[in-house]
């Protein structure tokens, strides 16, 4: 069976599945009980009977991922303690027994974001009754905010949105893609 991690929806109290950890593994996952969150990320420890790995979670599907400290696969990382944006463990490197490790949270996390950061481009821009968005995933949402933050349209999984019954202005468009968000300004005729 294993472990799962599942993300909490506080409005509603509805659970859904973050990732299929045993599918990304290879095998069922079990976690131990060192565990580090905060309100960006979330490492942990989990893998197989006796092969445990660090993780590292920022909420996402694609931003869950296991950290390899050691090439065997079989650190066994205990002990996380996090200060200052650097995350301080022991664990096995390379058949030496157990040795401090530590992880700089800042390079991990810009450079996980940038690994899955998603180019797009919106047209024509000043726009009267269409706005395309071109993209290499389909926004599974889009929403146009006026300048003063206020909601004026939300589109479920469209590429092409109908402005036509958009008041002129600035408009921000909020777009969700691969579960990140990504913002852009437009002119509305």
């Amino acid at each position: 069976m294993g472990s799962q991690i599942y993300i909490l929806d506080p409005a509603t109290g509805n659970t859904k599945l973050l990732v299929d950890l045993k599918a990304k593994t290879g095998g069922e996952v079990y976690f131990q009980t060192d565990l580090i969150a905060n309100q960006k990320f979330i490492f942990f420890v989990g893998g197989r009977a006796f092969d445990r790995e660090l993780w590292y979670s920022d909420g996402t599907e694609a931003g869950t991922y296991e950290i390899k400290i050691s090439p065997n696969d079989e650190s066994t990382p205990e002990r996380l303690t996090f200060y200052k944006d650097k995350l301080f463990f022991f664990a096995n490197g390379n058949n030496t027994g157990h040795e401090p490790h530590v992880v700089d949270v800042t390079q991990l996390i810009s450079s996980a974001k940038e690994e899955n950061k998603i180019e797009f481009a919106h047209f024509p821009n000043p726009a009267q009754d269409y706005l395309l968005i071109e993209s290499e995933k389909e926004p599974e949402t889009a929403e146009i905010y006026d300048a003063t933050g206020i909601l004026e349209a939300t589109y479920i999984e469209s590429a092409n949105l109908d402005l036509k019954t958009i008041q002129p202005g600035i408009k921000i468009l909020k777009l969700k893609i691969n579960n990140q968000f990504y913002f852009s300004r437009f002119i509305k005729l």
